[in-house]
């Protein structure tokens, strides 16, 4: 006798659960100012009522929100899934303003992040080539102890380095060498060592025997450190 496990999803083409909550809304006005006031459960995601009463659940906004930023999908797609998985349909308008609402509602937080990221002793910055709408931007990314902060930005310069952690930031700031972290003047810098072996190898590869002995050195010093 063997034993064999298999795990999976529900069947697509069978229908699907979503969860409908109702949220029974009192509503006042101030004895005192005539200020109208209403209450707000935890898991209400506004406070529209009326032909706006229907809303999205946290839940299904976290989710759209992480295959629209995190994975990278269109809107549309998005909506698909959403329809596909859990019979939830939405337009590829609805997820646009969705998401738009979850980032205003985490604005607070991204900004303590990035205070948090400043006041950082270590840290780690890099940068990638990012497209938005059709046009070259870059994704920087700040990586300390603690948290993890990026910025989509339109250059690659030190103007958008320092905007996220200020151009008089003291600390050990590791990089790939890239000319612009050495701006941050006030810094301890550390050069990525992957950077420089990989640097050093290919040195070795494309100059003479005579050349490469030089990164070849250089290579076993960081080797041998390790």
């Amino acid at each position: 006798m063997a034993e064999q496990r298999s795990t999976t999803i529900p069947n697509l083409n069978t229908r699907r659960q979503t969860v409908v909550r109702r949220f029974d809304v009192e509503i006042g006005h101030c004895d005192c100012c005539g200020r109208r006031v209403q209450g707000r459960h935890p898991l209400q995601t506004s406070d529209a009522l009326g032909a706006a009463q229907v809303q999205i659940g946290p839940e299904a906004l976290a989710l759209a929100a992480h295959l629209r930023k995190e994975m990278g999908i269109s809107d549309g797609r998005a909506a698909r899934v959403l329809e596909l998985g859990w019979g939830l349909r939405m337009s590829r308008s609805g997820i646009c303003r969705a998401v738009l609402r979850t980032a205003d509602k985490a604005a607070p937080t991204y900004q303590g992040l990035r205070a948090a990221a400043r006041q950082a002793s270590v840290a780690w910055m890099d940068e990638t080539g990012w497209r938005v709408a059709a046009t070259l931007e870059w994704l920087w990314g700040v990586v300390t102890g603690t948290v993890t902060v990026y910025d989509i930005l339109p250059g690659r310069g030190f103007g958008e380095a320092s905007s996220i952690l200020g151009a008089d930031w003291e600390g050990w700031l590791h990089h790939d060498g890239w000319r612009v972290y050495y701006q941050f003047l006030n810094a301890y810098h550390q050069s990525c060592l992957n950077h420089l072996l990989t640097r050093a190898d290919e040195l070795v590869q494309t100059v003479t025997p005579g050349a490469a002995r030089f990164p070849s050195q250089v290579a076993t010093l960081v080797q041998d450190s390790f």
